[in-house]
């Protein structure tokens, strides 16, 4: 599986740090830490776990490529679930349009209600007064 151009450009980034940080230690004379216990520390300045600390250069490959390839699947899953809730929002924007509409069909019901019932018992009162 080819690796994208952001992939790429992290991965140059992670390596001008790496490098960066052992060029800052041999400037100031750091010598590679030695093992303490069961974490070892490369010549980059990055911890090895106990994992990894045992792998050979293939091993690690085929680890870190599993990895990715777990990322990625983690990365294809997120945005499955954020294409549904895309789709979710999309219908719950669209039922609240509709309720809007409603809403205000409503009120213009009610206002002409309102209009009609006014109009009555001021024809109520006058009939009241006549007689």
């Amino acid at each position: 599986k080819a690796i994208t151009g952001l992939e790429k450009l992290k991965r140059k980034d992670l390596v001008a740090t790496l490098t960066q940080r052992s060029e800052t230690a041999a400037l100031f004379g750091a010598a590679p830490a030695a093992a303490a216990g069961p974490k070892q520390r490369s010549k980059w300045g990055t911890v090895e776990t106990e994992d990894t600390a045992v792998l050979e250069t293939e091993e690690l490959l085929s680890l870190q490529n599993q990895m990715m390839e777990d990322q990625n699947k983690g990365v294809e899953d997120l945005g499955a679930i954020l294409a549904r809730q895309m789709q979710m929002a999309g219908t719950i924007g669209r039922e609240l349009d509709l309720h809007n509409e409603m809403l205000d069909n409503l009120s213009n019901h009610v206002d002409h209600t309102q209009a009609n019932i006014t109009a009555e018992t001021k024809r109520v009162i006058k009939l009241n007064q006549a007689v």
